[in-house]
């Protein structure tokens, strides 16, 4: 069409037939041409319809410019559309002052964009009663949102009524309400989203289209609720000119009510003209069978029809209904959309599915992921779970103060689990600097749960409040927490209240706290009850109490309630052992070392042992250093032997200081080191070990690895003496004997000798016959000297071989007999002595 157009509304015209398609074939690319003819002669409907035409071809900069230049004109339209675009952007201060232009110059639609500014507050200052006079003025012109939005200020209670104040009983009795039924409520009825409290509900039979009356009368003043009769009033309006927010509310308002199948009816007509809120609410409805017949297919077919529309909530609640089905696969599927289109429930439940591998492969990072993001949002429980998280490291490097900062923002927002483990880490120092005053408040606040009064107990049992500690376990006790009743026991044992304690155990072991049936047991072998005793223990082996394994393997052993069973013991020690129970793993040490109940096996023996000594028993490590010293279950290794010693001997044990002693002074599997060596004589010494007191003794008085001290040395020469080493014994004897730093006394040297002699020390007889000889400190008897020189010749004493053969040589205390006197004196001889082998050559020559 190349005809000349003179004239602004020709052009108009002629573009709006090339938009709209009117007359000739649809042409946007010719509308624009036209319209920008018409909108460069000033023609402000075509500068309107160009904004639009360059809008959905998304050139928005034309778009807006068009717009302005129109709405510069005070072209209406082009004002409200300018306040719309930038509302969508959040460039609110634009928003509102367009919005406000085209208010001026009569657009409804922007007067009721702006109550909704002034409703919310959003960039001018809230202003309630600005907000409802503008939803009204838009309602009486006949808008069908601000008709909605109206109502809805009724139903939220924006709006102030003088309330009627009515006598409750002149309602009951008026005959101006035939038509009402009085139900009695037990519970509080909510309404509108506010809960009227447990009094009567009056319902209206036969609810028509243009308003219905719910009266609610509380019980302190009996008021005719105004706000409900308003509200459904203006939402039948709206819905009567087909505003489907407003028939959902009010098919909201019946399913509160309890009117189901009125509800349903209008949930049904919203659901058919595609409104999603109204069809997942109806397929609520087909789900828990509410005013139409329980279908779950009709439920899913509506769950799925809302979910198509991209809502949200319809897809979560889908997602559930799978998973409620047990159809994870789908389950998930719709729970990642809504949880895709921000929404929080399904963020969290993703995380609750990923978090315990739920239908889906465990993984804490994509359980951390959606928790974090509804976590940002606010969501208390996803606070929690992030909290945990940090302080756990499960799906995130591992972070105390991350995790308590989460766990104060959930604590924070009244979330009970958070508020009772933040209060457990102010208890125990988790992440935080120990505040008890701080753990107190939290706890106090999350009391409800079982866990917090759990807690309650610990905190005042550590502060040695028993009476309030008790009074908490016992809350938490009869919630059913297992441990609770287990500390309740403990302290009740503690108080000696015995019955108490017996219940609170069994309650505990009924809750499935397994080390309760152990303690039960211990009681009863306690008060010597072995067959109920047997009973309980019994019990806790089975359960995997390795403390009662143990134990349970020593009644078989020793017939204790039980006939005894070796095998049965032997078993039974095995499964501690495994679990760990240090007494076990060194009872089968001794068992395999000995051959006792079982085959003997060094090796195994060994293994055992290795696993009490990796676990600090000192008795097992020092074992371990015999086995390796003596080659025994293990290859000879006298620098392991003094390893595993060191590590007993650290921890207290005598004997392994001993025998690390003896080491360091030898220079065997370590270096020689006289010093060391006296350390730990020192400290075996001092843990009563009497050759280690000798050692000592002997250190001191030949000066090894100290200085010398006599004094010192006769001190521990007597206290291992007094232990009967005869050594020490015979040592205090030569010292009295000679008078060396104490006062001589031939008497205390012959009672030291006869101690040793009577424990069978050669030495001890062999100077016990020459006191006997001499005469010293005993009556001068050669006959029983010759008795005491022959029991240490006997023993290979050298020195006493070489006096038993003198005085058979020379006839001294028995009868002489020369070839008796070769005998010994050759004896003697044999190991080096310079007398025997003299005296030898001369009893040799009277043959």
């Amino acid at each position: 069409m190349d005809t000349k157009i003179d004239g602004q509304e020709a052009y108009y015209v002629l573009g709006r037939c090339y938009e709209t398609g009117e007359h000739v074939e649809k042409n946007v690319s010719q509308a624009i041409k036209y319209y920008t003819e018409a909108a460069q002669l000033g023609h402000a409907d075509s500068q309107y319809r160009l904004g639009l035409c360059y809008f959905d071809k998304e050139d928005y900069e034309m778009a807006l410019s068009w717009w302005v230049e129109a709405a510069n004109s005070q072209h209406r339209p082009s004002q409200y559309k300018l306040g719309r675009y930038y509302d969508s952007i959040k460039d609110y201060e634009l928003a509102v002052s367009w919005y406000e232009q085209a208010m001026l110059q009569g657009s409804i639609e922007a007067k009721h964009k702006l109550a909704k500014f002034y409703e919310n507050g959003i960039f001018v200052e809230r202003d309630i009663d600005t907000a409802i006079t503008y939803y009204r003025q838009c309602a009486q012109e006949g808008l069908i949102e601000a008709i909605y939005d109206f109502g809805r200020c009724y139903a939220d209670n924006l709006i102030e009524m003088k309330p009627l104040e009515l006598c409750y009983d002149q309602y009951e009795d008026s005959a101006a309400l035939p038509q009402f039924n009085i139900e009695y409520k037990a519970v509080d009825t909510k309404v509108f989203g506010h809960t009227f409290p447990r009094n009567r509900l009056l319902k209206l039979d036969g609810l028509g289209t243009q308003y219905n009356l719910l009266l609610q009368y509380t019980n302190e003043l009996g008021l005719e609720n105004k706000h409900v009769q308003e509200a459904i009033q203006w939402y039948n309006k709206a819905a009567d000119m087909g505003y489907l927010p407003a028939k959902y509310e009010l098919a909201t308002f019946y399913y509160e009510a309890q009117e189901y199948k009125k509800a349903v009816e209008l949930f049904m007509q919203a659901a058919n003209e595609k409104f999603p809120e109204a069809m997942l609410k109806l397929a609520v409805c087909y789900e828990e069978g509410k005013g139409v017949e329980r279908s779950y297919d009709m439920a899913l077919s509506w769950y799925m029809k809302a979910s198509e529309q991209d809502y949200a909530k319809a897809q979560y609640r889908l997602g559930m209904f799978y998973l409620n089905t047990n159809d994870y696969d789908h389950g998930i599927e719709f729970l990642t959309m809504a949880a895709n289109n921000d929404y929080t429930l399904a963020q969290y439940e993703l995380g609750q599915l990923y978090e315990l591998g739920d239908g889906i492969e465990k993984s804490y990072m994509h359980a951390f992921h959606w928790y974090s993001i509804a976590a940002m949002k606010g969501d208390s429980r996803s606070q929690y779970k992030i909290g945990a998280f940090y302080i756990n490291g499960e799906g995130v490097i591992q972070d105390d103060a991350d995790g308590i900062e989460w766990l104060e923002k959930s604590a924070a927002q009244g979330y009970k689990p958070a508020q009772c483990d933040l209060g457990i880490c102010y208890f125990e120092g988790y992440g935080v600097v120990p505040d008890y005053d701080k753990a107190l408040e939290l706890l106090m606040h999350a009391q409800d749960l079982k866990e917090a009064k759990f807690y309650l107990g610990k905190l005042h049992e550590e502060g040695a409040d028993n009476k309030k500690a008790m009074q908490w376990y016992t809350k938490a006790a009869k919630q059913d927490h297992a441990q609770a009743a287990f500390n309740l026991a403990k302290l009740s044992k503690q108080l000696g209240r015995g019955l108490e304690c017996k219940k609170w155990y069994k309650k505990a072991a009924s809750l499935g706290y397994n080390l309760a049936e152990y303690e039960l047991g211990m009681i009863f072998f306690e008060q010597e009850k072995y067959d109920e005793a047997v009973r309980w223990i019994s019990y806790a082996a089975i359960h995997g109490i390795g403390e009662a394994q143990f134990k349970l393997g020593e009644c078989y052993e020793e017939g204790i309630g039980v006939p005894i069973d070796k095998s049965k013991a032997i078993s039974f020690y095995i499964h501690a052992g495994n679990q760990g129970v240090i007494g076990a793993q060194y009872k089968l040490g001794t068992l395999y070392e000995a051959g006792e109940n079982v085959e003997k096996d060094l090796n195994l023996a060994l293994q055992w042992y290795e696993k009490a000594a990796k676990q600090g028993w000192a008795e097992a490590q020092y074992k371990i250093g015999c086995f390796y010293y003596m080659g025994e279950g293990a290859n000879k290794e006298i620098e392991r032997a003094v390893e595993w010693w060191g590590y007993a001997s650290i921890l207290g044990h005598s004997q392994a200081q001993y025998n690390l002693a003896v080491c360091l002074a030898k220079g065997q599997g370590t270096k020689r080191d006289l010093a060391e060596a006296f350390k730990w004589y020192n400290a075996a010494a001092q843990s009563g070990l009497e050759q280690a007191q000798y050692k000592l003794a002997e250190c001191y008085e030949l000066g090894k690895g100290v200085k010398q001290d006599i004094n010192l040395a006769i001190r521990w020469y007597a206290e291992s003496a007094g232990k009967d080493n005869t050594v020490s014994q015979c040592k205090l004897g030569k010292f009295y004997k000679e008078g060396r730093v104490i006062e001589q006394s031939y008497s205390k040297a012959f009672e030291f000798y006869k101690r040793a002699s009577f424990k069978g020390d050669a030495d001890g007889s062999y100077n016990l016959g020459i006191c006997y000889d001499l005469g010293q400190g005993v009556k001068l008897d050669y006959n029983k000297a010759v008795d005491c020189y022959e029991i240490a010749a006997q023993k290979g004493h050298s020195a006493a071989q070489c006096e038993l053969g003198l005085c058979y040589d020379i006839g001294k205390g028995v009868k002489q007999d020369v070839e008796k006197a070769i005998y010994w004196y050759e004896k003697s001889s044999e190991q080096g002595n310079k007398a025997a082998q003299y005296n030898l050559k001369w009893a040799r020559r009277k043959v």
